[in-house]
């Protein structure tokens, strides 16, 4: 009996463990949601901050925003990005030069064009060029724009005045036998809560600190171009590798240089 009562003891015990388990972790959630909730309200209000405008071209709409004077920069932003971050990359620029920093395709206010390829996202850079009666541009390109920004100076080196590349996608070598179809984030992440949960993993995923997630809110209004990215911005330089084949890294530099053989290309 004595026996019978001890397992039956043991028994509960761990019923209220799990119980108690299961119960903190449900709080934990909890907390998340309402810690995810304030930093998304926080970032729609940091958005506001930017001024930023729409503009309707030839296939949809385009926001983006417009400081300074001088010499063009188009900023070309990255993965997760919009015109906030366009801007914050090269906002210390504007004193000297008019920065031009739009939203890519499928972020912040940005509508795609076609099948959104980084063709098709140059193509919709020149219409805005046009459109805002620029001539020409310094292209800087982060993150995933390198493809972008690569992609307007091979199509358009009439609208190039430079290309500089900042920890950005670069032109491969070789041909790859084999290439990743879809490299970024999954669709089912791509919003605010499970990036919010995720964030304290940044560093070892996805080699970020964690308070980029931050920078991030409000995830939802940027997923379409997250999964554009991984699906056909990020595997274009390897998918068509022949398209590129003006634009070549020189090895061995640190600084991973980039050029483009712009008479070859224009012969």
């Amino acid at each position: 009996m004595k026996r019978l009562a001890g397992k039956r003891g043991c028994k509960h015990m761990w019923i209220y463990i799990t119980v108690g388990v299961l119960l903190a972790f449900a709080i934990y959630l909890s907390v998340q949601w309402i810690r995810c909730s304030m930093e998304v309200k926080e970032g729609k209000s940091r958005l506001a901050t930017y001024n930023a405008r729409t503009i309707a071209l030839s296939y949809g709409d385009m926001t983006y925003v417009d400081s300074g004077e001088g010499e063009v920069i188009l900023s070309v932003h990255g993965i997760f990005g919009g015109y906030d971050q366009a801007y914050d990359t090269c906002k210390d620029f504007c004193s000297d030069y008019r920065i031009i920093a739009p939203s890519r395709f499928g972020y912040l206010g940005s509508d795609v064009s076609g099948d959104g390829t980084p063709a098709k996202q140059a193509e919709a850079y020149v219409e805005l060029l046009d459109k805002l009666g620029i001539d020409k541009v310094y292209l800087l390109a982060t993150s995933a724009g390198g493809s972008i920004a690569i992609r307007f100076a091979l199509d358009y080196p009439e609208r190039t005045r430079g290309l500089i590349l900042y920890c950005s996608a670069m032109p491969l070598v070789e041909k790859p036998k084999k290439f990743a179809e879809y490299a970024g984030s999954p669709a089912f992440l791509c919003n605010n809560y499970a990036m919010f949960l995720l964030s304290p993993m940044f560093e070892p995923i996805m080699g970020m600190e964690p308070a980029t997630i931050y920078s991030m809110v409000p995830v939802n209004d940027r997923k379409d171009g997250v999964v554009l990215d991984a699906s056909i911005t990020n595997p274009d330089m390897a998918r068509n590798f022949g398209e590129y084949r003006y634009c070549r890294c020189e090895p061995g530099h640190s600084n991973n240089r980039c050029w483009i053989n712009y008479r070859e290309y224009t012969n």
